[in-house]
């Protein structure tokens, strides 16, 4: 026999003991994994003293049955805005910068649940059920609901009612309405197209900053440098000019670092 058929027969013959023996590894491997995952589920239940240890056993599914139904009912009160006075929330988009990054954050919401039920036990009003603008302050970021798309944004909260609106504008906030506007005008859409919002469209304020827990793309800069912490703070950055500027300092953080670190700074420094 030629030594190159040799050798194909060969390694037919390996493949075929390894297909072989693959399949009746599998079994072994299957009841292995299952006999592992049932004594893990065995040692989450809470064992009685004195009585035999089995794996299913009439105490183990009365712990089960009256513990997985408050379990979920946490769950739901603790993650639903209706209900959990703080929720975890991401947002995004360019309208923030620089106080958002335009890849998104994770923030720690106040959602203002407990004082919603508050006021619906004990106001008359009608719109009761809600924060009034009183509940928030200058400088907040708040969570606001459009009337006409529904869809939710973030904005900081630059005047209540009484306050005048910033100029050009010649307007006083009505009653039980905010002022919002983006730390970024040129991609923002907010109470300069819409005017006053009322205080029954905001969702929530921004209160804490989950991730991440520090912005290295503001380090260098010296008038927005407070805003890399992870705690809100009520003052308002200085905008852009342009957007150029926008692009050339906001989005280098996404972008890979080159191996030649002559060639970072000089994209820094030109704005590319």
């Amino acid at each position: 026999m030629p030594r190159t058929e040799r050798r194909l027969l060969e390694r037919k013959e390996r493949n075929s003991a390894r297909k072989k023996a693959k399949i009746h590894s599998s079994p072994e491997k299957l009841s292995s994994t299952l006999l592992k995952s049932q004594r893990f589920l065995y040692s989450l239940v809470p064992r009685l003293p004195g009585r035999p240890q089995s794996f299913v056993s009439r105490s183990h599914l009365i712990a089960i049955s009256y513990r997985l139904p408050l379990f979920l009912v946490l769950s739901y009160f603790l993650t639903d805005e209706n209900t959990s006075p703080y929720i975890i929330q991401a947002s995004l988009g360019p309208s923030m910068l620089p106080t958002i990054q335009f890849a998104g954050d994770i923030w720690v919401v106040e959602t203002g649940a407990w004082e919603r039920v508050w006021n619906r036990i004990f106001s008359r009003q009608d719109e009761g059920n809600f924060p009034t603008s009183s509940s928030y302050k200058v400088g907040d970021l708040l969570i606001w609901e459009d009337p006409k798309t529904g869809k939710r944004s973030c904005k900081r909260l630059i005047g209540l009612e009484g306050d005048e609106a910033p100029p050009p504008r010649i307007l006083v906030v009505p009653e039980n309405c905010v002022w919002l506007e983006g730390d970024c005008p040129l991609f923002s859409m907010d109470s300069r197209q819409y005017g006053p919002i009322n205080a029954n469209k905001i969702r929530g304020r921004l209160v804490f900053r989950l991730w991440p827990w520090k912005r290295n793309d503001l380090t260098n800069d010296k008038e927005n440098a407070y805003l890399s912490s992870c705690w809100i703070s009520r003052d308002r950055p200085v905008p852009y000019p342009s957007i150029e500027a926008y692009i050339g300092k906001r989005f280098d953080f996404y972008r890979l670092p080159s191996t030649n670190p002559t060639q970072n700074h000089a994209k820094r420094d030109t704005g590319e």
